[in-house]
């Protein structure tokens, strides 16, 4: 499952876990990756100075964001320090949900499955979506900025490109209770494809 930023994507994953989905987030890992990989603080620290690690000794993830949202060449820096062990640790979980006999269904959230070319891991593609204006006012409730968001936006894939792999597009442009109805069915949908 993948999708632009603020579009919803983990209230989604949230509603198919409900259902019986084992979800894999790519966030959830790539936090994992910065808490846990020495190698990576290290190469964070060569590539954005000491004071990208924090008081508490991980590396700042608002500083990082305010480093690389909006400059190219400093996000390409940090994509090459974190995507490739938060890949194999993906590779890793979506490995081991597959031969575990009590998982019917695998959903990865990843906003960059189509960036990182990683489409035919997966059976089929769900493309989150929304309403910039939605969207925005999403971000905004998460304390950032109009600016933080503009750039946020900017750096991501734009919504075009995605749409040229999904097998099926949740449109998330309505209540959290229309949402769930909408998933809802989706579930039922993957289910009966098996």
């Amino acid at each position: 499952m993948t999708g632009g930023i603020g579009v919803g994507k983990s209230a989604v994953a949230e509603v198919l876990g409900r259902g019986g989905a084992h979800v894999i987030s790519a966030d959830d890992i790539g936090h994992e990756v910065l808490r846990e990989d020495r190698q990576v603080q290290k190469a964070l620290v060569e590539a954005f100075g000491p004071e990208v690690i924090g008081p508490g000794g991980q590396p700042d993830r608002m500083f990082i964001g305010e480093k690389v949202f909006g400059n190219h060449d400093a996000l390409a820096r940090l994509n090459r320090i974190v995507h490739p062990p938060l890949l194999e640790r993906l590779r890793s979980r979506i490995d081991a949900a597959r031969h575990d006999p009590a998982v019917r269904l695998i959903v990865v959230d990843a906003a960059l499955i189509t960036e990182w070319g990683i489409e035919d891991w997966f059976d089929l593609l769900i493309l989150v979506t929304a309403p910039e204006d939605q969207v925005r006012a999403r971000l905004r409730t998460k304390g950032l900025t109009d600016e933080q968001i503009n750039r946020r936006i900017a750096s991501q894939l734009p919504e075009a490109a995605r749409r040229r792999e999904p097998d099926i597009v949740v449109r998330n442009d309505g209540d959290r209770r229309k949402l769930e109805s909408l998933v809802e069915h989706v579930m039922r949908e993957l289910v009966e494809r098996g």
